[in-house]
């Protein structure tokens, strides 16, 4: 079964998400596609700069979906893949924690069998650098400097140079200005997709605060615990931490293990 894949587009406040999201959708190269648009306010207006079919967008509004309860999300995806969309592309709100959403997703086993990830975009704003979320920049694949033709002196430019060559050389930076408006788009499109497997390993890095991810280790819920069978899939997953729990007696027991302590356990 071909999956469908989820864009992400995260970044500050202003960095340009909706415009590049309109760049996107006008270029007609999504298929049939959703939008998953979040907005902090209590009511949002970007889907109103999206002149969309109304049955092709979704609003949420008043939260934040990185820290909030993540099931209406989970569901609103389940639902959107039953519709028969191609694409969904989620805009997330400025204070979104890219990491974090990812978790929220991630975990979810039905999800990890109908979605794939076609890539991870975060904006950086040239005009804005100090505002950048260092840590969404590194779990991203996909990265692009806008406001880049907004420059207007040396200072700023060296900023920018210092931070793209010095501080994140091994980012892949794409720049955005008037020349290449739409050039980025089929470097986006034709962007490896990543595994749900692969974004848990990335997301799961010790320098993340997602490094205690939850990882859901099969379909079916191990009804006994047997430690062994949890090392096993642990190694045939290449997961590097589990965290979660399992039923003992009357109790409810919490277990949260490396492949190390794991193994310890077993032997």
């Amino acid at each position: 079964m071909n999956k469908k894949k989820i864009y992400f587009f995260n970044g500050e406040l202003g960095s340009g998400k909706t415009t590049l999201i309109n760049q996107l959708i006008q270029s007609n190269k999504l298929g049939k596609f959703f939008i998953i648009e979040n907005e902090i306010a209590s009511l949002g207006i970007d889907n109103q700069c999206m002149h969309l079919d109304p049955k092709q967008i979704k609003v949420m509004a008043g939260e934040c979906i990185c820290c909030s309860d993540p099931y209406e999300l989970l569901k609103l995806l389940k639902n959107i893949h039953m519709m028969g969309y191609d694409n969904v592309v989620i805009e997330s709100s400025g204070a979104t924690s890219l990491n974090q959403l990812l978790v929220n997703i991630l975990v979810d086993h039905e999800l990890s069998q109908i979605y794939d990830i076609g890539a991870c975009v975060f904006l950086v704003d040239a005009l804005g650098i100090d505002r950048t979320n260092i840590f969404d920049l590194d779990v991203s694949d996909f990265v692009i400097v806008t406001k880049f033709d907004a420059l207007t002196n040396m200072k700023q430019f060296e900023r920018l140079d210092n931070f793209i060559k010095q501080e994140n050389s091994e980012v892949d930076f794409h720049v955005k200005n008037l020349e290449n408006s739409v050039e980025w788009i089929e470097k986006l499109l034709s962007n490896p997709a990543k595994s749900f497997r692969d974004w848990a390993l990335r997301v799961n890095d010790e320098k993340h605060h997602g490094s205690n991810f939850v990882k859901i280790l099969s379909g079916e819920s191990l009804q006994n615990f047997n430690s062994e069978k949890v090392y096993e899939q642990m190694k045939e997953k290449q997961i590097v931490r589990v965290k979660g729990f399992y039923p003992k007696n009357d109790l409810m027991m919490h277990v949260e293990m490396t492949p190390e302590q794991m193994k310890e356990n077993v032997e």
